[in-house]
């Protein structure tokens, strides 16, 4: 507790009293001073939020690739060795089998389960499974198997029908 003057009749007060005990005048309180943080917080946020997002990307990848069995993980380096070529043929028999479901918007494939395999003469055989709605309403899981080739013209087609079981 420390002693100020009054600002009317320059006594000395008490800094804790409200208003000066031999006037009456009414202190005047001078609010803390806050001190602002903002730039503070601006360059935290810039440093630390790209860290943190590389951080949840990176984790995330390990998390993916971990869950892998070595067999699949073997097929996702090969299929990386050997450039776009399998996720083409790939997403080409996705749109293909989603397109051959009876409700193809309820459609949810399993991407655990899905194989690529390269046969000598260039095609790409994709298995895997699919969640969707039958006619009734009902989800079911179905097995698919497709193989994919480029055609003349380089565009990828279906080199045999679709197969698709319960």
């Amino acid at each position: 507790m420390a002693l100020v003057s009054c600002d009317e009749c320059k006594a000395q007060i008490s800094d804790q009293s409200l208003q000066c005990p031999h006037c009456g005048a009414p202190r005047k309180v001078q609010a803390p001073v806050k001190r602002s943080n903002k730039a503070l917080n601006i360059v935290l946020a810039v440093i630390v939020t790209p860290i943190l997002i590389i951080w949840a990307i990176w984790g995330i990848a390990i998390i993916k690739e971990s869950s892998m069995t070595p067999e699949e993980r073997r097929i996702a380096s090969a299929a990386r060795a050997e450039g776009d070529a399998p996720y083409d043929a790939r997403n080409f028999c996705e749109r293909m089998v989603i397109a051959s479901l009876k409700a193809p918007g309820t459609a949810k494939l399993q991407d655990k389960t899905m194989v690529i395999q390269k046969r000598e003469n260039g095609e790409f055989v994709i298995g895997g499974q699919v969640d969707a709605q039958n006619s009734f309403g009902a989800m079911l899981r179905n097995t698919f198997v497709c193989t994919v080739k480029r055609g003349a013209t380089g565009q990828l087609e279906l080199a045999l029908p679709i197969s698709m079981t319960n």
